[in-house]
C-alpha cells in the first residue's frame, strides 16, 4: 500500500485464520512495505460485501532465500495477519502436505490466480488443469529438490505474470484431500505458456518443519 492507494501484486493462501502463505520474491523489494491480504475475492467487478481487506502485522522471507540470481530456491513466505479471518465459503484455509511429500510426475493439479490472460489482467479469479512434470523433463531452468515443475506439453495451460504466491494443489491419492503442493514462482524468460517451458513452484513439502516453526505448530 503506497499513499493510501493498494496495488495488488500476488496471490497466497491461507494457512489458518491468521496466517498466509505466499512466496517471497512478491516481498523482497519492500520487506517494510505496508502490506494488505484481501480475502474473499473472486471477482473485481462485484463489490458484494464477501470481500476484506486485512493489514499484514508481520511477515517473515525464507531465510535462504535469495532471489534470481539463486534461481528463486527458497522463494517462500509467510504473512501473520493484524486480526483473523471469519472462515465462510469462499474464505477457507488450504491443506498442507506431509513433510517431503510429492506428488509423482503427471499428476493432475489445479493452479489458481490473478496473472495475465494473454496481455490482459484477470478481473475473475482463474484456474487451470495442469499436471506434475518430472525435474528431469522440465526444461525451464535446472530444478532444485526444494521445487516441482507443472504445466501442461503444449503450454496451453499455465500460470503467468501475476498468479505468483498463488497455490497449486494436488488431490492426495489416499485422503482424497486438495493439498497446497506448490507456490507459483517463476517461469521461463519467454514468457508464459511456452510449450515445453512449463513454471516452476516452491515445493511446499519441503518447508512443512519450516511453517510450523513460524506458526507455532497451528496449522
Amino acid at each position: 500500500m503506497t499513499n493510501g492507494q493498494i496495488n495488488w501484486m500476488c496471490g497466497g493462501s491461507l494457512l489458518n485464520d491468521i496466517y498466509v502463505i505466499t512466496a517471497a520474491h512478491c516481498l523482497e523489494s519492500a520487506v517494510n512495505g505496508n502490506y494488505v491480504v484481501r480475502v474473499g475475492e473472486h471477482d473485481i467487478r462485484v463489490q458484494n460485501g464477501g470481500q476484506e481487506n486485512i493489514a499484514v502485522s508481520r511477515l517473515r522471507l525464507h531465510p535462504s532465500y535469495g532471489g534470481q540470481s539463486r534461481n528463486f530456491i527458497h522463494d517462500i513466505a509467510i504473512l501473520r495477519l493484524s486480526k483473523a479471518v471469519t472462515f465462510r465459503s469462499k474464505v477457507l484455509p488450504v491443506c498442507l502436505p506431509v513433510v517431503s511429500e510429492e506428488p509423482a510426475a503427471g499428476t493432475r493439479c489445479i493452479v489458481t490466480g490473478w496473472g495475465l490472460m494473454g496481455k490482459v489482467q484477470a478481473v475473475k479469479l482463474q484456474q487451470g488443469n495442469v499436471q506434475i512434470i518430472s525435474r528431469s523433463t522440465c526444461g525451464t531452468a535446472p530444478i532444485a529438490a526444494s521445487q516441482v515443475c507443472a504445466g501442461t506439453v503444449d503450454g496451453s495451460v499455465d500460470a503467468c505474470s501475476g498468479d505468483s504466491g498463488g497455490p497449486l494443489v494436488c488431490q492426495n491419492s489416499t485422503t482424497r484431500k486438495w493439498v497446497v503442493q506448490g507456490l507459483v514462482s517463476f517461469g521461463p524468460s519467454a514468457g508464459c505458456g511456452i510449450p515445453r517451458m512449463p513454471a516452476v513452484y516452491t515445493k511446499v513439502s519441503f518447508y512443512v518443519p519450516w511453517i510450523k516453526s513460524l506458526t507455532a505448530n497451528a496449522v
